[in-house]
């Protein structure tokens, strides 16, 4: 309801003629259609000649240029594969085969089988196609071909025979042929109709009318007449069947054509088509050009002229081909009223009533329509309506520009508008009115919002109305949803004003009160729960935008009128919405491809959608008036077939094959892909899928391109599936087998070999690393192994040598004192201690020397300089009868231990005058020998292995047990001590060289 402050100017008278006639139930008139014109700028093939669609979906064109297929968006030419002979030759006649194969006919003299799976195959050419070709083409149920041009031709087991060649079908201009649902074959010229007899193999006449042939929906063939000649049925169908789902697809007809509602389209009435809706009224024969509910204008461009043909593909398009341009004509889903009713919101209003019925008001001329459920509408006689409108017990409420008229079944109530300020009656242009079960409400520009009740007027001020509304809806008797200037809500109660807040849909274009509040505005749709309100999300948010209108079938399904056209929401979807607002709603549109007419009506404020008989619904749009039946919403049950078309690189384009390989490095690329679909091409959508690359399905929308980035090499399949408009799903997916080849840098061999030289590398990395390591270790210990020496030196040059000759002139002290002197005894006990303090000293110059990298010789050679000093009178000797290599140096060192405690033995206290050291070196071991010819050894401490308070057998001992030596010591009092020392060699250590040598040092 439109309030003052929310006026509009006066429109201009505009009458509607009234048609008195009516479309038959079940078929379809041009109102019923959307018509598109395909001409050369939108890339139809120029002299189209024939037309098919195959069992996939294509709908193949023929022309001058050679043959094209269309996927319902865009032409392209077919270019067969091999030679290119056939690649633009002028395509004369189609068939489309129930099995997936095109038959094509060639001028001069080709017919070609284009497969299902693509292949291309050419039938022989007899020398009969030269005098004119095939212009007709029909596949028979045994699998032959039957051809017309210069005679009857039948081509079946790889070889053509001619079965009729009389004038009838070597001269003239015009044939037709067609295979019925009983087998029957029927053939058409000029001069008459013939069938064919099986039995005999020949053609009888069986009437004198010629034209075009078709198969009605009941199976009946008929004989079209050229220009609007008459149209004959020739025969019933024998078996009682319908006629094939595909027949009108099959090929294109030449004169007329059945659509599958029943309705004919004549292509010559004379000079345009034209359409007889209900053939059924002219029983046996129908004469188009007089018989004609409706005409095709001139100026639509199908004037039934230059190649007339028409075609009815699977999803129930009709396809006319006249004058350089291909007409199609696709079904909408909407009812439109005839007349149509296609003014704009202003003119109208409506009501639905509770007898079931809808009524229709133009505002300005005060016609009165009640529309039936096919939308035919019936003028209702009487005074002018101005507004109409629905009353809450199911009565018409009519205003004229005096009264408002309450019509319940037969009664009717008159209710007076108000009068002007000098108390006489004036026209009022009243802005809706609103029946809310205990007032009437209305607005007028002088009055404002105004009320009937307890009969009489009363203003909104006097009831408690606020000011500055824009927005009001009913919501019980004396109950009102209101929305103020500021967007806020506010119920009304008897004058009783609640507040509600703003609901979040921007400008309010529709209340609908119920079990919960439901707000429709500019920016969505919202419900009010628990106190607030909750937008509803949709997967498209323009869907929910601009409601101002929302109807409820039988089974409970809501229908929106809004800013994109019809949205049907299925009961279950609503009520899941209800409950949780944060869930997308499920929805499906029906827009302005489908028949809607511009957008929903905001004009009046009231209500803009109806089901008055719970099925069918009616809407009121900014274009006029529309409808729909719930329950047969011609649905496109065709289920896409995707096809993939090419795919290309930066570089190259490839065909789609069942083995696509992809040069080395092809890792960026292009697909193309399509579903053929031709009733709403732009609603197909589609999902793609790269297995070995995607995890998932991808969305692509209806966009038929997808582009893939950084694909490794390697084999990969691409699937494709789509969706109609419907949801209906293709069957099967498109697929095609992707291979990419690697480059050098991506191949197997390649990266083995990198991976190789990698490993290699870190080899290489990893020793130079432990050289280094190695060689910082060695520069450390060397730098250690110095400063050991240094104080090795230190302690045996100096300390050690210092404290030796101080306990020997102690020894000599002690010598000179007598036995049984105290002093002596106790310089006795220090010499003792000296002597261990010595030991010990000698005991660290050896561990600092442990790992100097010295030699056995040398370690002999010191230790003996160092004991003669002490004991010049003794000689030494050392005789090497082999230099070693690569000996341990371990062992060198405790090899020298042993050596050099058996020399300080002999020295000390063998009084030898002669002492020897040698070296032998032999194939297992390496024998040193350290011998003296001194006193020897008691024979007790020869067999104890130790003298007591001494320990130096037992670290000999000791010392040739940890590197598994034997140790040996032999002595008496005539030869003197011999210690053998025999060491074991394994394969580290080996002889350098077998020359020996003898250093002798003898006083």
């Amino acid at each position: 309801m439109v309030l003052p402050n929310a006026l509009l100017r006066l429109l201009p008278a505009c009458m509607v003629a009234l048609a008195l006639f009516c479309t038959p139930a079940g078929a379809r008139g041009l109102k019923d259609y959307q018509r598109i014109a395909w001409t050369q700028e939108q890339g139809a093939p120029s002299n189209i000649m024939s037309m098919a669609q195959t069992t996939d979906g294509w709908l193949w064109v023929g022309s001058d240029d050679g043959l094209f297929r269309f996927d319902g968006v865009s032409f392209e030419p077919y270019l067969p594969p091999g030679p290119r002979g056939s690649a633009h030759a002028r395509v004369v006649d189609l068939h489309a085969a129930d099995n997936g194969d095109l038959y094509v006919s060639f001028f001069p003299n080709d017919v070609a089988v284009i497969g299902r799976d693509g292949s291309f195959t050419l039938l022989p050419s007899p020398d009969e196609f030269r005098k004119q070709p095939p212009g007709v083409l029909v596949l028979d149920h045994d699998g032959s071909l039957w051809t017309i041009g210069h005679g009857i031709r039948r081509f079946a087991n790889g070889r053509w025979t001619t079965v009729e060649n009389d004038p009838a079908w070597v001269s003239g201009d015009l044939y037709s042929m067609l295979l019925d649902q009983d087998g029957r074959l029927w053939a058409a010229a000029q001069s008459g109709t013939w069938l064919l007899d099986r039995a005999r193999g020949r053609f009888d006449k069986v009437s004198d009318q010629g034209g075009g042939l078709a198969l009605s929906p009941d199976g009946a063939p008929w004989v079209i007449g050229r220009h609007g000649g008459p149209a004959v049925r020739l025969a019933g169908s024998l078996s009682g069947k319908p006629r094939p789902a595909r027949a009108g697809a099959v090929v294109s007809r030449v004169a007329g054509q059945f659509a599958a509602d029943g309705t004919l389209w004549a292509l010559g009435c004379p000079d345009t088509a034209c359409l007889v809706h209900d053939v059924a009224r002219h029983p046996g024969a129908v004469d188009p050009r007089r018989a004609a509910d409706e005409r095709i204008a001139s100026d639509d461009g199908a004037q039934g002229k230059e190649f007339p043909i028409i075609l009815e593909d699977r999803e129930r398009n009709i396809w006319i081909n006249a004058n350089g341009t291909l007409h199609q004509f696709r079904p909408k889903r909407f009812l439109v009223p005839a007349p149509k009713l296609d003014l704009t919101d202003y003119f109208y209003s409506l009501a639905a009533t509770g007898d079931r019925q809808f009524w229709v008001a133009e505002t300005v001329s005060g016609t009165l329509w009640r529309l039936g459920p096919d939308g035919a509408p019936v003028a209702e006689p009487g005074e002018p309506v101005r507004m109409l409108a629905s009353g809450r017990d199911g009565a018409l409420l009519k205003a004229d520009k005096h009264k408002i008229t309450r019509v319940r079944g037969d009664s009717a109530e008159i209710i007076p508008l108000p009068p002007g300020r000098d108390g006489k009656p004036v026209d009022r242009q009243l802005f809706g009115m609103l029946d809310d079960g205990k007032r009437l409400w209305t607005s007028s520009l002088d009055t404002g919002p105004i009320a009937w009740t307890d009969g009489k007027w009363q203003t909104g001020a006097q009831l408690g109305l606020p000011i500055r509304i824009y927005f009001l809806q009913a919501d019980g008797p004396g109950q009102l949803w209101l929305v103020h200037l500021d967007d806020t809500l506010v119920h009304y109660d008897n004058g009783k004003l609640t507040p509600h807040g703003k609901p979040p849909v921007g400008t309010v274009t529709g209340i609908f009160p119920g079990t919960q509040l439901v707000i429709g505005g500019a920016e969505g749709l919202a419900v009010l729960r628990d106190g607030k309100f909750h937008l509803l999300s949709s997967s498209d948010p323009d869907a929910l935008r601009g409601v101002s209108g929302i109807a409820v079938t039988a089974n409970g399904d809501r229908w929106l009128n809004g800013v994109r056209g019809v949205v049907h929401v299925r009961a279950a979807d609503w009520q899941r919405a209800l409950e949780r607002p944060g869930a997308l709603l499920r929805h499906e549109l029906f827009g302005a491809s489908d028949g809607y007419p511009g957008r929903s009506s905001v004009m009046w404020r009231v209500p803009s959608a109806f089901s008055p008989d719970g099925r069918h619904v009616w809407f009121l749009g900014t274009r006029g008036i529309v409808g729909l039946d719930s329950a047969d919403l011609h649905r496109n049950a065709a289920p896409p077939t995707p096809v993939v078309l090419d795919l290309s690189t930066e570089t190259q384009r490839f065909a789609a094959a069942a083995d696509l390989r992809l040069p080395p490095g092809s890792q960026d690329f292009r697909v193309r892909f399509t579903a053929p679909s031709l009733r709403q091409p732009e609603r197909i959508r589609f999902e793609y899928r790269l297995d070995g690359f995607d995890a998932a399905w991808r969305d692509g929308g209806n966009r038929r391109t997808t582009s893939y980035t950084n694909v490794a090499p390697g084999d990969y399949v691409l699937r494709v599936r789509a969706f109609n408009e419907d949801g209906v799903a293709s069957r099967q997916d498109a697929t095609l087998p992707i291979t990419i080849e690697p480059t050098l840098a991506q191949s197997l061999a390649f990266r083995v070999a990198l991976a190789l030289l990698l490993l290699a590398l870190l080899v290489l990395l990893y020793r130079l690393r432990v050289r280094h390591l190695g060689r910082r270790i060695l520069e450390r210990a060397e730098i250690k192994l110095s400063e050991r020496e240094r104080i090795a030196r230190t302690l045996h040059d100096s300390f050690l040598q210092s404290l030796y000759l101080l306990i020997l002139r102690l020894r000599k002290i002690e010598a000179r004192l007598p036995e049984h002197e105290t002093a002596r005894h106790e310089l006795r006990t220090v010499l003792g201690e000296a002597q261990g303090v010595m030991d010990e000293g000698r005991e660290q110059v050896h561990e600092l020397r442990a790992r100097t990298g010295r030699t056995l010789a040398d370690t002999v050679r010191e230790c003996a300089s160092g004991l003669q000093v002490i004991h010049p009178e003794v000689r030494f000797a050392l005789h090497e009868q082999a230099a070693l290599a690569e000996l341990d140096q371990a062992l060198i060192d405790e090899a020298g231990a042993i050596a050099c405690e058996a020399l300080r033995n002999a020295f000390t206290h063998a009084q030898a005058r002669n002492i020897a050291v040698q070296t032998a070196v032999g194939k297992r071991e390496l024998v040193l020998t350290v011998s003296d010819d001194g006193r020897g050894m008691a024979p007790a401490v020869l067999a104890a292995g130790l003298r007591d308070g001494h320990w130096g057998m037992v670290g000999m001992h000791e010392r040739a047990a940890r590197i598994g030596a034997r140790l040996d010591i032999r002595s008496d009092a005539a030869s003197g001590t011999i210690v053998t020392l025999a060491i074991p060699l394994d394969r580290r250590t080996a002889p350098a060289h077998a020359e020996s040598r003898s250093v002798e040092n003898m006083k």
